[in-house]
């Protein structure tokens, strides 16, 4: 049995339209690129959060500081 790389499932899923209102699909796309330590790429995604109105939007903005705090430190 193959494994499915859960960012390309996330990406599979954003260009077709599914969760993407949602802030924890986001939040949840982009810890999977935190772990690879893809960063540049979570950021991205954090910011389409953002682009798409996701909500709860606070939730994006926090942790969007937060990840931007720990990149620069």
């Amino acid at each position: 049995m193959n494994a499915v790389d859960p960012i390309e499932v996330y990406s599979y899923l954003h260009s077709q339209g599914v969760g993407t209102q949602t802030a924890a699909f986001y939040i949840d796309w982009a810890r999977q690129y935190e772990e690879k330590g893809q960063l540049s790429q979570a950021e991205m995604v954090y910011q389409r959060a953002l682009e798409s109105k996701a909500q709860p939007q606070d939730s994006i903005c926090y942790l969007l500081v937060s990840f931007q705090s720990c990149v620069t430190d």
